[in-house]
């Protein structure tokens, strides 16, 4: 009798969580949908304002950094308040173009290029207040992308974000590994000729990244990608250049990936040159030893493959 009455009980509370879950549910629902109408309505229009360039930097008071980083925290805020209401970002670049700068077309149009491409045809690139905080740039080229629909103008500016990071920090491997990422895999109603374009940028970029200082990109990750779309000689080249930049445990799958693929002399060579690394000079990186191991094997990778090599 006890037991039956638990039982009705915690059936009873079983049902009040759920039906409070679904209540919850639905009002969380509804608010979303009157947030939308609201930016919807013309006489509720959110608009966001930031002084010029020019004038931020005279309100610095030669404080730039300190006044990139409030307006990176209110970049944030901006963020997470459409995050979790409409998931719209339309004035993020305001934002953005205050840290880091933008290129000032003819009559004053916004021109999404870096600095590099910022010149001739009236151009000007406008200086931003501290573009030089990686962090900024991996930031912006994630979160732009948190829309309902991911459409190729908002892969585009995710891929402005990540070029302009590249030229002001060219030594931060995750603004690379994310520029490579959105040429690579982001696509979509692109034409075929663009696809073949993109995606030989996005494997360089990647590349590029896996062989900078700290980087923590799976080797493997560009070379199977090539082996897949049928181009071993590339896969190759791109196996000589960054098998020092990976782990012990990315190397030995390296070398397992070039045994399947038919590469087994290359394979082996790389095999007994870490054999006799970890037997003779495991205190000093790979690398380095790639470049003075007098042994056999050593010259298995070409001269600009020794060169290549990443830091390890």
């Amino acid at each position: 009798m006890l037991e039956s009455r638990y039982n009705r009980i915690a059936l009873l509370l079983g049902s009040l969580l759920l039906l409070a879950a679904v209540l919850g549910t639905q009002a969380l629902r509804q608010d979303i949908r009157l947030d939308r109408r609201k930016a919807d309505a013309p006489g509720v229009a959110e608009t966001s304002y930031m002084p010029p360039n020019p004038v931020l930097h005279v309100a610095a008071l030669g404080h730039e950094a300190f006044l990139a980083d409030l307006i990176f925290m209110q970049a944030q805020q901006y963020f997470y308040n459409h995050l979790i209401t409409d998931r719209r970002f339309s004035w993020l670049t305001v934002y953005t173009d205050a840290i880091v700068g933008w290129c000032r077309g003819p009559g004053g149009a916004r021109v999404g290029v870096p600095p590099s491409e910022c010149a001739g045809e009236g151009r000007a690139w406008v200086t931003g207040l501290f573009p030089f905080n990686p962090r900024f740039y991996s930031w912006s080229t994630e979160v732009v992308k948190f829309v309902p629909r991911l459409t190729p103008d908002i892969v585009d500016r995710a891929i402005e974000f990540g070029r302009v990071g590249t030229e002001f920090c060219p030594d931060s491997w995750e603004i690379w590994f994310e520029l490579g990422f959105n040429l690579f895999f982001e696509q979509k109603g692109l034409s075929e000729e663009e696809r073949v374009r993109r995606s030989e940028q996005g494997i360089e970029s990647i590349t590029h990244a896996s062989r900078l200082p700290g980087a923590r990109v799976n080797p493997n990750f560009v070379v199977g990608h090539l082996w897949n779309r049928r181009k071993e000689d590339r896969a190759v080249e791109m196996a000589y250049r960054t098998f020092y930049a990976g782990t012990e445990a990315e190397r030995e799958q390296m070398i397992r990936r070039l045994e399947v693929q038919g590469q087994g002399p290359l394979a082996t060579a790389y095999r007994e040159e870490l054999g006799r690394w970890r037997e003779g000079f495991p205190f000093i990186s790979p690398t380095l030893f790639h470049h003075i191991d007098p042994g056999p094997g050593a010259d298995a990778g070409p001269a600009a493959g020794r060169e290549d090599a990443g830091d390890g």
